[in-house]
């Protein structure tokens, strides 16, 4: 009986841990993970984009960075849903966001077609760093 309480009080406890879902990974332009076109794309000096997504109680925190070449970055448009809004976003750190429909424009004439998410204007450093949480 002892053993049966002693292993339902250690699931209890690190049960909710383990089970917390996350996604972590890197892209690069050294090993064609990422992709690009404009000034940003430097053959000898890589582009790095890292993402840490984590699940924090009822709320996902986001961790975006993105280091490139020529140093800082104007801004970062992360894809979203389609019914993504800004009560979706909290928390934000690193840019002023910004939730539309994104195409080819004067300030972005590289994108290849239409992005639907939040365009993080005014993000900047070496490396650009981009936070918030979402439910």
């Amino acid at each position: 009986m002892k053993i049966r309480f002693l292993i339902v009080l250690i699931l209890t406890t690190f049960l909710p841990v383990l089970c917390q879902a996350g996604f972590t990974g890197v892209l690069s332009t050294t090993d064609g993970t990422l992709l690009g076109t404009g000034n940003w794309v430097n053959n000898s000096i890589p582009a790095v984009f890292s993402y840490d997504i984590n699940q924090e109680g009822d709320l996902w925190h986001y961790h975006y960075e993105f280091n490139v070449p020529p140093g800082d970055v104007s801004y970062l448009i992360v894809e979203t849903s389609l019914n993504f809004t800004n009560s979706d976003l909290l928390n934000v750190s690193g840019g002023s966001p910004s939730i539309n429909l994104w195409g080819s424009s004067p300030s972005s004439p590289f994108i290849p077609g239409d992005i639907f998410g939040v365009k993080f204007d005014g993000a900047s450093g070496d490396p650009c760093i981009i936070d918030f949480y979402s439910p």
